[in-house]
């Protein structure tokens, strides 16, 4: 009856043991998961912020261009008012 005592106390200090390995692996696979991911976080955030660098000048031109399109199309009211009393 002690022997069968001490053999179940061993193989359930083998299973502990090896659950604690499991669960320390398996912590340290999502911990450098989360570090890889974090890693491609940024070279996606770095390669948008160059995309918006190129994209500046254009989108700035259209806002120049919009606001003189603006400017112009009050001028022609204005002169249209003006025709028109």
């Amino acid at each position: 009856a002690q022997q069968k005592a001490e053999l179940k106390a061993e193989i359930k200090a083998d299973l502990d043991l090896a659950l604690a390995q499991q669960k320390a692996d398996f912590e340290q696979a999502v911990n450098n998961l989360r570090d890889e991911m974090v890693e491609e976080f940024k070279l996606v955030r770095r390669e948008i912020r160059g995309i918006e660098r190129r994209f500046h000048p254009i989108t700035k031109d259209i806002g120049n261009e919009a606001m003189r399109l603006d400017e112009l199309e009050d001028r022609v009211e204005k002169l249209e008012a003006k025709l028109a009393s």
